[in-house]
């Protein structure tokens, strides 16, 4: 019996993990392929002159194709925990929630 009840909590743990794993790996991808239209985006707004094509030459001219992932990394980490955190949090609630239905009904 008391095996049972280890494996059911080692089994939630577990849950837990590939909720933070799935939620940081959705929004890392997320993240990056959108990252450099927001680059773009930024751009275009500190230089209201401009329109998109040429913000996206310009800045292919001086950095290349790694200009439009500059800053990539520090958005990242702040992203990417937070909704692995987010989800996490998202679906114990959930499971809180539905326990709490079940022991009602």
């Amino acid at each position: 019996m008391k095996i049972g009840k280890i494996l059911s909590f080692l089994g939630q743990n577990f849950q837990s993990f590939w909720n933070f794993l799935f939620g940081a790996i959705s929004k890392a991808t997320a993240t990056m392929l959108t990252f450099p239209y927001q680059v773009i985006r930024t751009n275009i707004q500190l230089e209201k002159d401009k329109q998109f094509k040429e913000i996206f030459l310009l800045i292919y001219k001086k950095n290349g194709v790694a200009g439009y992932f500059s800053g990539l990394t520090p958005k990242l980490t702040q992203t990417v925990i937070n909704s692995a955190l987010m989800l996490t949090i998202y679906e114990k609630i959930l499971i809180f929630v539905r326990s709490s239905l079940d022991k009602i009904n």
